[in-house]
């Protein structure tokens, strides 16, 4: 991780605007990573296609 990503996750979320607090929510979810919390940030019939071709 960069040093600019790790300043963005150290941001306190509460000094973001309301759409800002939701990407990093999102974002926080994804690298812990909480799977079942990061869930809750798609909606159910969103299909990645992740490089090499992996379906998630």
């Amino acid at each position: 991780m960069s040093d600019s990503s790790a300043s963005a996750l150290a941001l306190d979320p509460g000094s973001l605007g309301p759409e800002a607090r939701v990407v990093h929510a999102c974002l926080e979810a994804s690298m812990v990573p909480d799977p079942e919390r990061a869930a809750t940030c798609m909606a159910e019939d969103v299909t990645i296609t992740s490089t090499g071709g992996r379906v998630c």
